[in-house]
């Protein structure tokens, strides 16, 4: 990024972006003409010398030849340098002096040449010659609109040389030339502050459509991320990124469904204004929510104090095996965290009996958009999700109930113990349960709740908790022994 120019100093922040979207378009334009002026004006040489050889050598004319080369060696130089900057490129302000330079070089080369050709040469010569080197200093003004000064530099010696000379070597009369002169004079600059007032209003309607776009994409993006947060991240990025199609479709892939609520809640929501109800519910989903993005779980949706998550919709290159253990992985730490909630909720004084149950399942559902063209939801359905909810109504507690099919997959690396079997609504066979302990080398089987709780207030402890520390104290005694 270009530094700012100190001498934008004093001038608006909207002006000054005027200068340089200015500055940037005479150096896009200067690069851009410079081929055109040096091929016109090696073109105007030829015509000349071809128009009448011999007056042009006579008069001495085709010395001046040579500078009119020097001046086009020069732009090429300028050329040769500006052409490997990037563009648009905002050139120094000493280059732009350079380049009025050079054209008051080549200006002056012609108005060498015009004097010469008028001091020797018949009228209908002279006029002839004079008519191509006046193109010139119109074709200036044409080519180069954002740069009045180059374009002055270079016609306005041409006009002078051809007034003049037409008026002394006698092919008009003083007057007439004198006409012709201040004419000149007048409408040659006049046409170039027209063209300098129209560069000066393109170059602000730039500046005012990139200031509205960039409001609109600053609208769109403040828009986005508030609508980022009512879907999950991952199906927020995959729409923004594009490989989310936002139609109705659907599709079926393994994946491992959590179902949790807090046991306690429809009683505890009589008791308690809204506002307490309110932040007391938005402090445990910010604090569940935060675990979910953590473990990589989606998000699905909350329903009241309920949260469901599922893993495995992702692309992420993880294995069934691991979107549960990710999963059971994560139930812990909720269970851990709402511990911690429940104390921080008693010295507030709100009910201290609030506890956790969470059901998984892992299983083939349908995932994808449902609804209708105008409103869509991506979430999950199918069997396995029913069953992960019922495992969660039938979870004790601070229990974490398994499936026969999740359990089977994270076995080996979390502890668990059979719950018996779960006869399910919807479901004709009863369902085999197992009940997370902890993780199976015992560092987690009590979970930081039930440590702190223990060592505070053992009769504040739930059957579960009790059972997963006397689990750990005896492990531990089984590797002190060891």
């Amino acid at each position: 990024m270009s530094q700012p120019d100190p001498n934008f100093a004093a001038i608006p922040a909207n002006e000054a972006d005027v200068i340089r979207e200015l500055s940037v378009e005479k150096s896009v334009e200067t690069v851009r003409n410079i081929p055109a002026t040096v091929f016109s004006n090696l073109g105007i040489c030829c015509l000349t010398f071809m128009a009448s050889p011999t007056w042009v050598i006579a008069s001495g004319a085709v010395y001046a030849y040579a500078l009119i080369v020097f001046h086009n060696a020069l732009l090429l130089r300028l050329y040769m340098y500006l052409r490997h900057k990037p563009r648009p490129r905002q050139v120094r302000q000493r280059t732009h002096r350079l380049s009025a330079f050079v054209s008051l070089l080549g200006g002056a080369a012609w108005a060498v040449f015009i004097l010469l050709v008028l001091a020797s040469s018949p009228t209908d010569v002279a006029l002839l010659i004079s008519i191509f080197t006046v193109a010139t200093s119109i074709g200036a003004l044409v080519i180069s609109p954002s740069s009045p000064a180059i374009s002055l530099a270079f016609g306005l010696p041409i006009l002078t040389a051809f007034a003049f000379g037409a008026g002394a070597f006698g092919h008009f009369s003083p007057v007439l030339a004198a006409m012709v002169w201040i004419t000149a004079m007048v409408g040659v600059p006049g046409f170039a502050v027209t063209n300098s007032r129209t560069a000066w209003d393109r170059a602000r309607l730039h500046v005012q459509i990139a200031e509205e776009r960039a409001e609109r994409l600053a609208m769109m993006e403040q828009l986005s991320e508030r609508l980022g947060k009512y879907i999950s991240p991952q199906l927020y990025q995959s729409i923004f990124v594009g490989t989310q199609k936002v139609e109705v479709a659907a599709q079926r892939k393994k994946l491992t469904v959590l179902f949790s609520d807090i046991v306690g809640f429809t009683t505890i929501t009589e008791r308690l204004e809204s506002e307490e109800l309110t932040a007391l519910l938005n402090q445990y989903l910010t604090e569940m929510s935060e675990i979910v993005l953590q473990h990589g779980g989606t998000l699905d949706k909350f329903i009241g104090d309920a949260v469901v998550v599922y893993f495995g919709d992702t692309d992420d290159g993880r294995t069934a095996q691991e979107n549960a253990i990710s999963c059971v992985q994560m139930a812990l730490a909720m269970r851990a965290r709402v511990s911690k909630l429940r104390q921080a909720w008693r010295e507030q004084g709100l009910d201290d009996t609030l506890d956790l149950r969470i059901g998984i399942n892992t299983g083939f559902c349908t995932v994808g958009n449902f609804g209708s063209d105008q409103r869509m939801d991506y979430t999950i359905i199918g069997s396995e999700v029913n069953l992960a909810a019922r495992l969660e109504a039938a979870a004790e507690a601070g229990g974490i109930l398994l499936a026969q099919e999740t359990h089977a997959l994270v076995k080996g690396v979390i502890q668990t113990e059979p719950a018996g079997t779960v006869t399910a609504k919807g479901f004709s066979r009863p369902v085999e349960t197992y009940r997370v302990v902890g993780v199976a080398d015992g560092t987690c089987a009590l979970d930081q709740s039930a440590s702190v709780t223990f060592a505070k207030d053992p009769a504040q402890m739930t059957p579960l908790e009790m059972e997963a520390a006397r689990s750990t104290l005896e492990q531990a005694m089984r590797r002190l022994e060891n």
